[in-house]
């Protein structure tokens, strides 16, 4: 099945599509900025891929190298949840308005976090050339 890239994802979409997952940027947080998150949050069809610790620009706010583990555990969960729902026939939506937001900038993360981007890349990467985005 498909997936689809979306700029913007109102809740009335996730309530209306059930059957589709709604994949987004977020921190390990998942509260607070962007304001994008807030609407997709908390909802049973919704796949947050954790790239940082908590929102924000400071240094704090990303992985570091020795914390990989952690960073990597829970990126590689909800990548083995969208890529399961794909491989199941499901259709997955992604928000460009969450990935594209600046809390989520790949540039930061790769001066804050350069293993932590390095696995980012090669994941997301793979999987948006699978499904030719």
């Amino acid at each position: 099945m498909p997936v689809v890239v979306l700029h913007t994802i109102s809740v009335n979409d996730i309530l209306e599509n059930k059957g589709c997952m709604f994949a987004y940027m977020d921190h390990e947080k998942q509260k607070g900025n962007p304001a994008v998150n807030t609407r997709l949050r908390n909802h049973s069809n919704v796949a947050p891929i954790i790239v940082k610790k908590s929102s924000g620009t400071e240094p704090k706010s990303y992985y570091k190298d020795d914390e990989f583990h952690v960073f990597q555990k829970q990126f590689d969960k909800t990548m083995s949840v969208v890529n399961n729902h794909v491989i199941g026939g499901g259709t997955v939506i992604m928000c460009r308005e969450s990935i594209d937001n600046e809390d989520f900038n790949m540039e930061e993360i790769k001066k804050h976090s350069p293993q932590a981007y390095k696995h980012i890349d090669k994941h997301l990467n793979n999987f948006m050339k699978r499904h030719k985005l």
